[in-house]
């Protein structure tokens, strides 16, 4: 049996202080403690390695003692033993006042916690703590003692564990503040643990976090969720700001991908948690959940963003944006670990493609000296009596939500009580915004039949011809006017659409022969077809050998470390050309000339993707001596520019 005189020394916080008395105080109430809260022949038998086995005190700690005196009203303390840890004490007196008995907060009259070690018994420190609580009634004694049997093995796990004790007490309700609280003290045990990684200014952007957050969005996710997406975006920052210094001119993006639950008030749903980083290269540029959402979307369609889910901390001066989103499936359903993994792989890349760069708006009044020649020109087109409906198609400015085209079309009036333009139009319930500007009568065919000149706008939702890099494909857009005004006026002349109509069918034919192309290739496709030049290649060269040109673009990207791609055959030899710098189109263009070669003898297109310059070119020509001095050129060309770094 443990005595006075044989007990183990016991050392306090005061051990080694001038004060010797508060040290024999601490020192002596701990003693007592010991003897009376540990089992009598806690030692009994044993060895003295059991008894300072981890083993053995793994089984004796955490202890919990209870005792009650006194009458109307009675107290009760409450005394625990356990390893020391930096929550433990708080967390004893929060569970105490709180939940000794449930739905009243009890004043906890008394409290004392005090840190301590016994060397010869146990290798560690120690926690000794005593809450003294008064119970008014005997009824409120009965139902601390049952509410205790439930209790105790909560209050054992929160003092094992800083992150049990905070989901214990915010499963039991904490409010905002104390969430707040929470969430630093445990940004706090992060920064001592790890101070490689985190420093003080992590405080900053907790605060940033608690002002711009919203209370609804705290309380439907638990402490350390939050606290995660504290120093997540702090790391995000952090790393994508090193990134962007040590590799400028590049697109760097950072992604977290976890699975989580939010508490409803009236339900729990499984989410999964998006954090996204990108780094941006010019101004004006912009990402937000819209374009992440879009990004996701290419891989998993049975997605919605969680209602009021996205969060993202405002930064004006910093070129880094973190973005934070949670999605859930239409089905409700719990993501599968495959479809994770898809995400996990594929969104990195995709990403990059995603950042929209906002172009100020384009202020350029309509001339109307032009819209009346070209009224002039379809009207000299219009010769016979069964000549088509002539119609000219332009692009007339972007609004917010719009896309604006002016359309001039002239026909002849067969009928002299034919429905107008706008009266056809709006009978067949056209699907886009149509507004007449005028009608005029410019002329008659053989003095019989009237020339009408209708000018009116087509307003087009923008929303349709957003390509996956966010650009508008005004082409597309002037496309869908053709079919819309082809369904509901009837066959017509595109008068000033031959050539787009024709490249389009190229392009069309081009995909074909490929075969299937994910978004990002078939985006990369378009970019490198629209930039051939000389414009008429897009039309003269042979489908096969523009499916060639390609493939070396694309064998070009897969190996990061090639710098040239080349393909010769007997009619044609295409090169492709690698850099971090970029190519100017003047020079090129220079360069090109330099060959004295005849039109689309040597096709060209310059792409830009994330951190490199492509340069492909095309000759046509067997002249051997010709492709010997174009690649000389291009050597020329190499070597001017700055040595390819390979990005391992």
């Amino acid at each position: 049996m443990l005595t006075s005189s044989n007990f183990p020394k016991v050392i306090t916080v005061f051990e080694g202080s001038s004060d010797s008395a508060q040290s024999a105080f601490h020192s002596n109430l701990i003693r007592s403690v010991l003897r009376k809260v540990l089992p009598r022949d806690v030692f009994l038998g044993l060895s003295e390695n059991e008894k300072t086995s981890s083993h053995f005190w793994q089984e004796v700690l955490p202890v919990l003692k209870a005792e009650v005196w006194g009458q109307d009203p009675y107290y009760l303390s409450l005394q625990v033993i356990c390893p020391f840890q930096a929550h433990a004490a708080k967390f004893f007196q929060e569970i105490v006042s709180r939940w000794l008995l449930p739905g009243s907060k009890i004043t906890v009259e008394s409290f004392f916690s005090s840190k301590f070690a016994v060397p010869e018994l146990y290798m560690g420190e120690l926690l000794f703590a005593d809450a003294v609580v008064p119970l008014p009634s005997e009824k409120d004694l009965e139902r601390v003692r049952k509410n205790l049997l439930v209790l105790e093995n909560e209050i054992f796990l929160g003092l094992s564990s800083y992150f049990q004790a905070g989901r214990i007490l915010e499963v039991k309700g904490i409010s905002s503040n104390e969430k707040n609280a929470v969430i630093q003290e445990t940004l706090s045990l992060i920064v001592q643990k790890r101070p490689h990684f985190f420093d003080y200014d992590v405080f900053t952007l907790m605060q940033q976090f608690f002002l711009v957050c919203r209370e609804e969005f705290k309380q439907a996710r638990d402490c350390f969720h939050l606290s995660r997406m504290v120093y997540t975006i702090y790391l995000f920052k952090k790393n994508l700001t090193a990134l962007a210094e040590s590799l400028p001119g590049q697109r760097h993006v950072s992604l977290k991908v976890s699975k989580l639950r939010i508490h409803l008030p009236f339900m729990t749903k499984k989410v999964l948690g998006l954090f996204v980083g990108v780094n941006f290269l010019h101004k004006n540029e912009v990402f937000d959940e819209h374009h992440l959402m879009k990004s996701i979307e290419n891989y998993l369609s049975d997605v919605k963003l969680v209602e009021d889910s996205s969060f993202i901390l405002p930064s004006i001066e910093e070129k880094v944006q973190i973005v934070y989103v949670e999605i859930e499936k239409l089905s409700g359903l719990e993501f599968a670990p495959e479809e994770v993994h898809l995400l996990r792989q594929k969104l990195p890349g995709d990403l990059k493609n995603h950042v929209e760069k906002l172009m100020p708006a384009v202020f350029m009044p309509r001339n109307e000296e032009e819209v009346m020649k070209n009224i002039l020109v379809l009207s000299h087109e219009l010769r016979y009596f069964r000549d088509l409906p002539q119609v000219i198609i332009s692009f007339e400015e972007q609004a917010d939500d719009d896309l604006v085209f002016t359309v001039i079309f002239l026909r002849l009036l067969v009928v002299e009580e034919a429905l107008s333009i706008e009266e056809l139009y709006r009978k067949s319930c056209g699907r886009f915004s149509f507004a007449e500007d005028r009608v005029k009568r410019v002329g008659m065919l053989r003095g019989k039949y009237p020339k009408e000149a209708t000018v009116f706008r087509l307003n087009l939702p923008k929303a349709m011809f957003l390509r996956e890099d966010h650009t508008v494909d005004l082409l597309k857009a002037r496309q869908e006017v053709v079919l819309e005004l082809n369904q509901i006026l009837g066959e017509f002349r595109d008068y000033n659409g031959g050539m787009i109509a024709k490249q389009n069918e190229t392009l069309i034919g081009l995909k074909k022969i490929i075969g299937d192309l994910d978004k990002n290739e078939a985006l990369l496709l378009e970019n490198f077809f629209h930039a051939l030049l000389p414009m008429e290649a897009r039309n003269v060269v042979a489908l096969p050998v523009l499916k060639t040109f390609f493939g070396k673009l694309q064998e070009s990207i897969r190996e990061v470390n090639l710098e040239e791609s080349f393909a010769e055959e007997t009619n044609y030899y295409c090169l492709v050309i690698k850099s971090k710098e970029p190519f100017h189109k003047e020079d090129m263009a220079i360069i090109v000339k330099s060959l004295g070669l005849s039109s689309c003898e040597l096709i060209t297109s310059i792409v830009h993707l994330e951190s490199y310059h492509y340069f492909c070119s095309l000759l046509l020509s067997e002249d051997g001596e010709v492709r010997q001095r174009w690649k000389r050129i291009v050597c020329q060309v190499r070597e001017a520019l700055s040595p390819l770094e390979s990005i391992y």
